[in-house]
């Protein structure tokens, strides 16, 4: 049986928190991107990527398919279409597909596309649709659409722990929504029993109070299976 590879972040500030998670759990380092300007409007009014986005898509294993559904009037049409460019520039594992709904329904319907904008990224069976603004956007697509199995994410709490869910200065939601935009699971946990068989990563932010020598125990007792 392959060994389960477990992680314990612990007393770490926001923005380490946020590489190590990525890093952690097997994914790419690629939150840095969040954190300073996506992508420039170069003179002929192309895209050029982030520093990050080319070690996502240089990872792929398997092909994925994008199609584009936008009619003319669809303002962000030729945006999308630019900057999806620049990802098949860079790996043959990513072709594009450009369908305009007003005239060609059928396959608008096949694929039971309802709006316009709609960005439909298929690989092997899994599928993922949405609407694309930025290259944000379409990374974390490609993150949840190559991977091959939902890592879960738990925040410890009841020790004066950066709060997962609050939205105050001290919270960290704005990381748990970046986590789930990416396809994991983010929940919370108190120790008193045992960890969770579906813990991949457990985040130990910034504890106010010391964790008492049972819940030491149990976290080790995690990391030792």
């Amino acid at each position: 049986m392959k060994q389960k590879k477990r992680r314990v972040l612990y007393g770490v500030n926001l923005g380490i928190l946020i590489i190590i998670l990525l890093a952690t759990v097997l994914v790419i380092n690629y939150l840095g991107m969040y954190y300073h300007q996506r992508f420039d409007l170069t003179a002929n009014s192309r895209y050029s990527l982030s520093e990050h986005t080319p070690i996502v898509v240089r990872s792929l294993k398997k092909p994925v398919h994008i199609t584009t559904f936008a009619t003319k009037k669809y303002n962000n049409r030729q945006r999308i279409h630019d900057l999806l460019t620049e990802y098949t520039s860079i790996s043959n594992k990513i072709s594009v597909e450009k369908v305009d709904p007003d005239t060609n329904p059928s396959k608008t319907q096949k694929e039971k596309i309802t709006y316009d904008g709609a960005v439909l990224f298929e690989s092997g069976r899994k599928r993922e649709v949405g609407v694309v603004f930025s290259e944000e956007d379409v990374t974390n697509f490609l993150i949840k659409i190559i991977r091959e199995e939902i890592k879960t994410i738990y925040f410890l709490s009841g020790h004066g722990e950066h709060d997962s869910k609050s939205s105050t200065p001290d919270g960290y939601s704005e990381i748990a929504l970046t986590l789930r935009d990416q396809g994991y699971q983010v929940k919370t946990i108190e120790i008193f029993q045992k960890i969770p068989v579906d813990c991949n990563v457990l985040v130990i932010a910034g504890a106010k109070k010391p964790l008492l020598d049972t819940e030491l125990a149990t976290i080790e007792n995690y990391l030792e299976l």
